[in-house]
């Protein structure tokens, strides 16, 4: 059974998804889209873009325009990528990651309504083992 745990402090809301069963807890970290679509692989990947879709999340410290970039891109044998994290919202994910810690991301919509324009929804979460701690919480 999973649980979902909000808990507030002076920075506002954290979410956290328990996932007992499978011994990790995710904890929602931002909503927003894939910067860049149109410029990358996404336009022809069309076909295998849906919702719910799980994407990795993968740091790009050399870019030579942000180094605090995030890659979004298709896991396994589709591959491709599909553009950026929002340099707006990337500050404190890209830290996150080069501490060590998993982000996940997940497709939360994709319009097609334009044929030169894609928008693409993206969910990001930290993952962590239930046996590891954050500060302010006891599990």
């Amino acid at each position: 059974m999973n649980a979902l745990v909000t808990i507030s402090n002076h920075a506002g809301l954290m979410r956290m998804l328990l996932h007992p069963e499978a011994g990790e807890r995710r904890i929602f970290l931002l909503e927003c889209h894939v910067a860049g679509v149109r410029y990358y692989d996404a336009p022809g990947l069309r076909d295998v873009l849906h919702e719910g879709l799980d994407v990795e999340l993968r740091r790009q410290p050399a870019n030579p325009h942000d180094e605090l970039a995030i890659e979004v891109l298709l896991r396994g044998d589709a591959g491709g990528k599909l553009g950026y994290v929002p340099r707006a919202h990337n500050t404190v994910l890209a830290r996150l990651m080069d501490a060590g810690k998993r982000l996940d991301g997940r497709l939360t919509g994709i319009d097609f309504r334009h044929a030169e324009w894609l928008d693409i929804g993206l969910r990001i979460e930290m993952v962590e083992n239930v046996g590891s701690s954050i500060a302010g919480w006891r599990g």
